[in-house]
């Protein structure tokens, strides 16, 4: 049990699990902290939206995985999610202190898209874990 957790450390695995896991636990700490709290006065349905979205893309990439997964290559999907994470950061920071409807939707929109890819990377560095 100890040596494949140590197979696991050696091969980088548990590092990426790790660095996924850190940055989803500061992602969502962020998200809850202060965008939900600012958003909430003036657009109560954000915290929804944002959850449909994100569930939405999981289930979109679940098909497209059993489907096409040709498609889904990693640096491919990398630079969508930052980049749709950067999107999102950007058009909240502009529709925040305005309190734009629109445009926070759609920064939840990218948001959502961002999120999704790192909800995958997270359940594949769980399963390319050895057991405990």
């Amino acid at each position: 049990m100890l040596a494949e957790c140590l197979e696991d450390a050696k091969n980088g695995k548990l590092l990426m699990c790790v660095f996924v896991f850190s940055f989803i636990s500061i992602y969502i700490w962020i998200l809850n902290g202060s965008v939900y709290s600012s958003v909430a006065q003036y657009f109560g349905a954000a915290r929804e939206i944002h959850t449909l979205v994100s569930g939405v893309m999981v289930a979109l990439l679940a098909v497209v995985a059993q489907r096409r997964p040709s498609w889904l290559d990693n640096r491919l999907m990398l630079v969508i999610a930052v980049g749709s994470s950067i999107a999102s950061c950007l058009i909240l920071l502009l529709a925040i202190p305005q309190e734009n409807i629109a445009f926070t939707m759609i920064g939840f929109v990218f948001s959502g898209i961002g999120n999704a890819w790192s909800i995958v990377l997270t359940a594949l560095s769980l399963c390319a874990l050895g057991s405990m």
